[in-house]
């Protein structure tokens, strides 16, 4: 057996567990809680990872350790990376004034876009007393070769209509090939071998795209125009209270530079984000359309152009108790109905219930 392949416990014919993945995490040095906690009060971006392995620019593996109740506020990852829980809980949320709204429990995975401000909480277990985490970060650099070799993700991320889940339950394949990477990346120096970790990288995202989870960590990385970054910012958390100089430092720019760009593309930063909350608002107004759907029609719906024709919105049975209008206001960054349905009537030319009753 090869001095970095997974134990018996790694092979295809058992699956891992939380145990598993905390054998790598003795691998690495303890972080300095008191680190975290600055950093948390500070509002410094970045992981506050223990043990910074860097691989020629490809990856940084880390853990999470604490002893007590530890909340971000507003926490934005520099780079896209996922985390897996070993211990505790974690709840995690895009908007800052409502509650976590995804838990986390251990053997999930947590997707941590880069750029996207996240309001996050750690729960230690209440019989080991512990919370205990692996995370994973994905280099720029590694993100634009795995764009690159795989151009048809790239589409799919890059027109995604909708938010999508952050915290996910991860099958075995993708669990083996994440256990892979870091036994690599926790090994002695001398044994690193950037070619044959930078294919197991790509491969983690791989099977993450292969089941539509990818799309969080690549949506930035899609982009080239400031309005397509501010697009897919928006897009992963319609309802959250965007504010320009908070996306600009998110982006590393001015407020000035985002408002030069974006009156190049004719538009502005409310009616991007107005735009943006249409779409989704459109999607989720389908939930309670009355009828019975039959063949599922593509999406079209223009992000941008006020007062447009009824749009094409794919129907989908519903999994789930029809929403009400108010819920949809709320899921899309609006405080009341009268407000959601003003907005709509100024984008669309049409209330709400207008276009329910005009869906086909």
């Amino acid at each position: 057996m090869p001095h970095n392949a997974p134990d018996k416990a790694g092979s295809p014919s058992s699956n891992l567990t939380p145990g598993d993945f905390r054998k790598i995490a003795h691998r690495l040095p303890r972080p300095s809680q008191a680190a975290a906690i600055n950093m948390a009060a500070s509002g410094t971006h970045g992981t506050p990872l223990s043990n910074k392995v860097d691989i020629h620019g490809l990856s940084r593996l880390g853990k999470l350790i604490f002893r007590q109740t530890e909340t971000l506020q507003d926490y934005v990852a520099d780079f896209p990376a996922i985390a897996y829980l070993i211990d505790g809980r974690k709840t995690v949320g895009t908007r800052p004034d409502a509650p976590p709204g995804e838990t986390m429990i251990p053997g999930q995975i947590l997707l941590i876009p880069a750029g996207l401000p996240l309001t996050v909480v750690n729960y230690p277990d209440l019989e080991t007393g512990l919370y205990s985490a692996l995370v994973l970060e994905f280099s720029p650099d590694l993100i634009m070769r795995f764009i690159a070799a795989y151009p048809e993700i790239r589409d799919i991320t890059a027109t995604a209509a909708t938010p999508q889940k952050l915290v996910i339950a991860p099958k075995q394949p993708l669990l083996r090939s994440m256990l892979a990477v870091m036994s690599l990346l926790t090994a002695p120096t001398s044994q690193h071998d950037r070619i044959i970790i930078r294919h197991r990288l790509m491969e983690v995202l791989l099977l993450l795209a292969q089941h539509g989870q990818a799309g969080p960590l690549l949506l930035l990385a899609t982009t080239s125009t400031i309005e397509d970054r501010l697009l897919a910012l928006f897009r992963l958390s319609p309802a959250r209270k965007w504010q320009k100089p908070q996306v600009a430092r998110h982006l590393g720019i001015s407020p000035s530079s985002i408002d030069r760009h974006l009156k190049q593309a004719g538009t502005t930063f409310r009616q991007l984000l107005e735009g943006e909350r249409m779409a989704h608002a459109a999607t989720l107004l389908a939930q309670i359309h009355t009828k019975q759907p039959t063949t599922p029609a593509p999406t079209g719906v223009d992000r941008s152009t006020p007062h447009q024709k009824i749009p094409n919105i794919r129907v989908v049975a519903p999994s789930a108790p029809p929403i009400s209008i108010a819920d949809i206001a709320f899921q899309c960054g609006y405080q009341s109905q009268s407000a959601f349905g003003r907005a709509f009537l100024r984008h669309f030319g049409h209330s709400p219930m207008q276009l329910v009753q005009n869906m086909v």
